[in-house]
C-alpha cells in the first residue's frame, strides 16, 4: 500500500482521483481548502464509503482516506502536510484554474499557482536531502486558467 498526498484533492480532479487511489488499495491524504457552501470533509467522506460492500470493508476504506486543511500560500502548513504524510508519492493538482477567478485575482493565482508548486518542491527537496525522504513517484500538474479563445 502506497501513501499518497494529493494536493487540491477536494477539487473535481481530485475526487475523482482519490476515489480510483482508494480502490487500488493505496492509502490517501488530501490537502486543500474547503470553499465556501461546501464541506470537503463531507465530499471526502462520500468517497471513503463508495461501493461499501461491506461495513468492514468501508471502514477500512476510510481509515485509508485522510484530510488535511492547507492552503498553498502556507509553506509552513505545506510543509506540515509532508511532514504528516510522509507520502510515497506527490501529486500536486492544487491551484486556481477558473478563468474568471484566476483574472479576478491574478496575484493570489500566481502565488497559489507557481509559487505554490515551488514550495511543495522546496519541503521534498529540504527532506529528501536530510534523507527523511523517499519519493517513489512525483507528479505535478500546475493548473493553468486559460480562457477559450484567448492567446
Amino acid at each position: 500500500m502506497r501513501r499518497v498526498l494529493v494536493t487540491g484533492g477536494s477539487g473535481f480532479v481530485g475526487q475523482w482521483l482519490t476515489k480510483a487511489l482508494l480502490a487500488a488499495g493505496d492509502e490517501v491524504t488530501v490537502t486543500g481548502l474547503e470553499p465556501a457552501g461546501h464541506s470537503a470533509t463531507r465530499q471526502l467522506g462520500n468517497l471513503a464509503e463508495a461501493e461499501p460492500p461491506s461495513r468492514r470493508a468501508a471502514q477500512m476504506r476510510s481509515s485509508r482516506l485522510h484530510w488535511i486543511p492547507a492552503d498553498m500560500r502556507d509553506a509552513a502548513a505545506v510543509d506540515q502536510a509532508i511532514e504528516i504524510t510522509r507520502p510515497d508519492a506527490i501529486i500536486h493538482l492544487a491551484g486556481i484554474s477558473f478563468p474568471p477567478e484566476a483574472e479576478r485575482v491574478p496575484v493570489a493565482t500566481y502565488d497559489v499557482n507557481v509559487l505554490g508548486a515551488i514550495r511543495l518542491l522546496a519541503a521534498v527537496t529540504t527532506r529528501r536531502k536530510a534523507g527523511t525522504m523517499r519519493l517513489m513517484a512525483w507528479l505535478l500538474l500546475v493548473p493553468h486558467a486559460h480562457r477559450r479563445g484567448a492567446r
